[in-house]
Formats: C-alpha cells, structure tokens, sequence
C-alpha cells in the first residue's frame, strides 16, 4: 500500500508544474479588454463571431519557471497600443510600465480565440489554441490606449 501512495504522490507532482510565468491581469483590466472587443465591434473595425471564446486574462513572459523571481508579486501597468486578429485570432500588443524579459518577440494579449475552430497545419487538422497569437504580424494601432494592470505570477498547469 505504501509503494502504491508514493507512487500516486509522484504522479501528482507531475501534474503540479508550472505551465507559464506572466502578468496575470485583475478584473478591472479583465472589464476594460471586454469593453474594447465591444467598442471595435460596435465600430465594425473587428469582426467576430460571438462563439469564440474570451481568454483576456494575462501576457506571458515566458514558459515554465519565472526567470527572474525578483519580479514576481510586482504590479505592472502596461498600455495597450495595437491589436491584430485573423479568422481565428484576436490579441492586443502592450507596451509594460517597467523593463521586463519576455520570451517572445511581441508582448500581447491574447483576447479571444475561436475555440473549437480547426486549422491545417503540415497536412493535418489541428485545433485553434490561444498561442497561435504569436503568429500574428498584421498589428494596428488602436483608436485610443488604454492601461491595464497585473502581478506577475508563476501560474500553474492545470
């Protein structure tokens, strides 16, 4: 029986990783992004289909581990400055208040995504994920930015 719990233990320290480290927004900021879909929607500079899935919720600095642990529990402010989207993606570019590493090239938001959406990818029908974001390159300047605000976090997978 002891065997059996150690190896119930192991098997949940592997589903306890951390998926990524980022600023994870508060509700306000939440509330400001869903009112920036509803205006550029409104203003037809956006259009998409009401099925899509919200996903506002943080800006990835990279994943896995923070690589800098002073950083985490820091409030940062970041003013949203450009967005882009495609039949499957929405995201808004930020610029943060304070230097911060991210791993990848644009900071974003990834704002919705069309969840349950299928795309080609090498000859194979894959699902449209929230990280397909990166891929956008068509990125405009908003009619008016904005701030929002968030911690930055280690967030764990679920």
């Amino acid at each position: 029986r002891n065997r059996i719990n150690k190896v119930a233990e192991k098997t949940q320290d592997k589903k306890k990783r951390i998926s990524y480290t980022g600023i994870v927004l508060d509700n306000k900021s939440k509330e400001r992004l869903a009112l920036f879909i509803k205006e550029m929607r409104k203003d037809k500079k956006i259009i998409i289909p009401d099925n899509w899935e919200f996903s506002a919720d943080h800006i990835t600095l990279n994943l896995g581990k923070a690589r800098n642990p002073e950083m985490l529990g820091k409030t940062v402010m970041s003013k949203v400055l450009t967005y882009a989207y495609s039949d499957n993606i929405l995201a808004v570019g930020v610029k943060p208040d304070i230097e911060v590493e991210f791993e990848k090239e644009n900071p974003h938001i990834t704002i919705a995504f069309n969840k349950g959406g299928k795309i080609m990818r090498n000859d194979k029908q894959v699902d449209v994920r929230p990280a397909m974001s990166n891929e956008l390159t068509i990125w405009k300047p908003v009619p008016k930015s904005f701030l929002i605000y968030g911690t930055v976090k280690e967030v764990w997978a679920e």
